[in-house]
C-alpha cells in the first residue's frame, strides 16, 4: 500500500488494494480527474477513472448496492460516448437490475436507464425489438410517474418516435407524435 493511500492497482489496471480508511478520498480524487478530463472532451481518457470507481464501489459498498448502480450507470454513459456500445449495454443492464430491485420499475432512474439502452439499439440498429421493448416499458413508467402531460414525458414521445422512424415503425412514430401534439403544452 503507498504511504499516500492511493489504490495500488494490478496488471489490468484495476484496483488491487486499498485502506478503507482512504475510500472517500480515493473517490473524490478520481471524481476530480473524471470531471477534467470530460470538461477538455476527453472522455475515453476518462473511462479507466470511471472503471476504478466501480471497482472502489464494489469492493467497498458492494456489487448490488444502490450506489454502485449509479456508478454502473456513469461507467455505461461514458462506453456509450465513446461508442463501446456493448460495454455500455452491459453496465446498463446490471444499474437496471438493481434500480428495479431497490427502486421499482417505475423510478425515473430505471426509466432513464431503459431509454439509455433504447438509445444504445437506436444508434446500433441492434435487436430492434429489445428496443422497442424498452421503449415502450419506459414511456409507460415515465407516464404514470410524471403524468401524460410532463414535458419530459413529451421528450421521451419524441425519442421513441425518431426511433420507430429510424426501424421503420412509422405508424406508431405517427401515433406518438400525435399524443405529443395533443398533450403537451410545452410543444
Amino acid at each position: 500500500q503507498p504511504k499516500n493511500g492511493s489504490p495500488t492497482t494490478s496488471a489490468n489496471g484495476r484496483i488491487a488494494s486499498i485502506n478503507p480508511k482512504d475510500f472517500n478520498q480515493n473517490v473524490v480524487d478520481l471524481g476530480k480527474q473524471i470531471a477534467t478530463l470530460k470538461g477538455k472532451g476527453k472522455i475515453s481518457s476518462a473511462i479507466p477513472a470511471l472503471e476504478k470507481v466501480v471497482d472502489l464501489y464494489k469492493t467497498f459498498i458492494g456489487p448490488m448496492s444502490i450506489h454502485t448502480a449509479y456508478r454502473y450507470s456513469r461507467l455505461a454513459h461514458g462506453y456509450y460516448a465513446v461508442g463501446r456500445y456493448k460495454e455500455a449495454r452491459y453496465f446498463y443492464n446490471k444499474a437496471l437490475v438493481i434500480f428495479k430491485k431497490e427502486l421499482g420499475e417505475e423510478s425515473l432512474d430505471f426509466t432513464d436507464t431503459l431509454q439509455s439502452m433504447s438509445r444504445i439499439n437506436y444508434i446500433s440498429m441492434e435487436n430492434i425489438l429489445e428496443g422497442e421493448k424498452n421503449i415502450e416499458k419506459a414511456l409507460l413508467y415515465e407516464t404514470s410517474v410524471l403524468g401524460d402531460t410532463h414535458a419530459n414525458v413529451a421528450l421521451s414521445r419524441i425519442n421513441a418516435a425518431n426511433f420507430y422512424i429510424k426501424s421503420g415503425g412509422l405508424s406508431r412514430a405517427r401515433s406518438l407524435l400525435k399524443q405529443v401534439e395533443s398533450t403537451s403544452t410545452v410543444f
